[in-house]
Order: structure tokens, then sequence, then C-alpha cells
């Protein structure tokens, strides 16, 4: 059942990124393009940064120099996935997600006062 669940959610997800069409697709082009440092810099929080290892659009050594360059950011490289990896790898996206999450939640330095 609870495959089942995730199953619907994703492809609820997948359906309302195809409903945004061109426009959707072109504002996602000129974010994922762009230099993101000056908003990794300033996020004050941690990041974990979900990479396809056969991601066509982002390659994987983006994430490894977000990570080098930013003490806060963590890269993680999933194998044979590419761009769309919380489609096809949603496992393992999950499982980072979790363990990600119940880190931050965990540690007071990243609770809400």
């Amino acid at each position: 059942e609870t495959d089942r669940e995730v199953f619907d959610l994703v492809r609820a997800g997948h359906g309302l990124t195809a409903e945004q069409g061109y426009d959707g697709f072109c504002g996602d082009a000129v974010r994922i393009w762009g230099d993101w440092s000056d908003r990794v810099a300033d996020a004050g929080c941690p990041i974990t940064y979900l990479q396809g290892g056969a991601d066509p659009i982002c390659p994987a050594d983006w994430a490894a120099d977000l990570a080098a360059r930013f003490g806060h950011v963590r890269a993680v490289t999933v194998p044979g996935a590419g761009q769309l990896l919380h489609h096809t790898h949603w496992r393992e996206v999950l499982a980072h997600l979790t363990a990600f999450l119940g880190a931050a939640s965990c540690n007071p330095a990243y609770q809400e006062n």
C-alpha cells in the first residue's frame, strides 16, 4: 500500500510538471543553468544535493563543486539515475531525504526558536 501511495504522489507531481508546458520548461531551464553560488552561500541551513550519476543536464561534478566550496552542502550521487531520479529511483531519494530531515530535526542548531 505504501508503494501505491508513493506512486500516486509521484504521478501527481509529474502531471503538474507536464501541465506547465513550454513556459514551465523555460523557467526551469533558466533556474538550472544559472549560478547557484549566492543562493547556496546565503541558505543558512544544511543542504543535501541529490544528483543522478547519469544526469545529462546537470553533471555530477556541479554538486561536488558546491560541496567542496560550501561546508553546509553535502553532495550525494545516485548511481544509474538520470535527471528524474525522484521518479526512477524514488526509494533511494526518500531514504536520503528521511536521513537528511532526521539529522536536521535532531540538531538544535537547525530548529526554529
